[in-house]
């Protein structure tokens, strides 16, 4: 299980979702805001962009150390992206007290790469 082939969908999709992070996901027209993964302000969702650059990073180390046990870890760190992915987008779009955001194609896109990324961890591509 040697591998020293860096694994480059992994590496782009890291730096893809990094950047996606800084563009709005959803548009609160009735407030006037637009939330993205580090600016929520006039929001109580909090800054998940910090906590999913760490699962990034995190994932990131692991894809890099060419290890049995790197692997294994970086599937769970892929698992870790997905989960917080999905909760990312069940707190975004819901409705929250007749205020329905409109979600912009970023988010989707945010979804998307994750789901790639976690599959490029599993066949170490």
């Amino acid at each position: 299980m040697k591998h020293t082939k860096l694994p480059k969908i992994s590496l782009i999709c890291i730096v893809l979702i990094f950047i996606l992070l800084f563009l709005p996901f959803v548009v609160i027209e009735s407030l006037q805001i637009k939330v993205s993964g580090f600016s929520t302000q006039g929001t109580s969702f909090g800054n998940f962009g910090i906590i999913q650059t760490f699962f990034l990073l995190i994932h990131l180390i692991f894809i890099l150390v060419f290890k049995p046990w790197s692997f294994m870890a970086s599937i769970l760190s892929g698992l870790l992206n997905v989960s917080w992915a999905i909760r990312n987008y069940i707190i975004l779009t819901s409705c929250w007290a007749g205020t329905c955001p409109s979600a912009t194609i970023f988010i989707y896109l945010y979804l998307l790469i994750i789901c790639v990324l976690f599959v490029s961890s599993l066949l170490r591509i």
